[in-house]
């Protein structure tokens, strides 16, 4: 398997609310940086 396929399992298999956690780090850190 290359790190394409890993990449998208990992992220298919990543849990709802760590996912939406991820997400309002991400715009958290784009006001940050804006």
């Amino acid at each position: 398997m290359d790190n394409g396929q890993w990449t998208i399992i990992f992220f298919i298999t990543i849990p709802d609310s760590l996912n939406l956690a991820f997400q309002e780090y991400a715009n958290f850190a784009e006001l940050v940086v804006t």
